[in-house]
């Protein structure tokens, strides 16, 4: 049997990271939070990485000891969510994708609590602010790095629908 600590534990992530697909659009309800994951994975490769980043952000963010309330919500793995996703549609997978993606969504997700702190003592909510500025770094860094190759999926049309039959 599963112990009461290990199902609250389990409880509580996958709260975390539903909550973070419903944050993305600024909304609490599981439903429509259900309908975003599954439409993420209209481009697998933007869904599974999108999944990932969100899963590494509230691991690593119960990690660094970010308020309890606020991962639950998913206040703090939106951000990482939205970079997951703009990463898996542009780049193909491979160990070096996956590393920093890792490095990413923790970056993002300690970019949050970091727009979260300052933005709170004006009562603004924090919205996009560390996606933005984590993709603009993530863009600034891959510039010169030979790591990544960019995805040409859904480039040419045709192709594609010929590659489908």
């Amino acid at each position: 049997m599963i112990s009461a600590s290990i199902k609250s534990q389990l409880r509580f992530l996958s709260d975390s990271i539903i909550n973070s697909y419903s944050q993305m659009f600024f909304s609490d309800n599981r439903v429509f939070a259900y309908l975003i994951l599954a439409s993420s994975f209209i481009n697998p490769y933007s869904g599974a990485a999108g999944l990932f980043a969100v899963v590494v952000s509230v691991i690593g963010a119960q990690w660094l000891g970010f308020d309890k309330n606020f991962i639950r919500t998913g206040s703090y793995s939106s951000n990482p969510l939205m970079v997951g996703l703009v990463m898996g549609l542009y780049f193909n997978f491979s160990i070096k994708f996956f590393i920093i993606l890792f490095v990413v969504s923790l970056l993002t997700a300690v970019l949050s609590k970091a727009v979260a702190v300052v933005f709170s003592k004006y009562g603004l909510p924090i919205l996009a602010f560390p996606f933005l500025m984590a993709v603009w770094i993530l863009l600034l860094a891959l510039r010169s790095s030979t790591g990544l190759t960019l995805n040409d999926t859904g480039l040419y049309i045709n192709n594609d629908l010929y590659s489908l039959g």
